[in-house]
């Protein structure tokens, strides 16, 4: 039976100004696209908008039916408070 040699153990190559070029190239390379950044900028942008939108939309709403609106919020406040502490 034949005895197989040991494996080498791999040496790692040390490290000079063009090994630190490589790895940031390849962290460059990994990044996001410019397209890709303008696409979350545009939906952040459309987000927002829609936020502002909306809220432009409910706050006469809620200024309009809040005469009915706080005290319904009071009433049921008072009785969730009312039905979950222990007797």
């Amino acid at each position: 039976m034949a005895v197989r040699p040991r494996p080498r153990p791999k040496q790692t190559p040390k490290c000079n100004s063009s090994c630190f070029h490589l790895i940031t190239v390849t962290i460059r390379q990994t990044g996001p696209s410019t397209s890709q950044v303008l696409t979350i900028l545009a939906g952040a942008g459309l987000s927002l908008l829609g936020t502002v939108l909306g809220l432009a939309v409910a706050t006469p709403l809620f200024i309009i039916f809040s005469p009915v609106l706080v005290p319904a919020t009071i009433a049921l406040g008072l009785a969730v408070a009312g039905f979950s502490l222990p007797v």
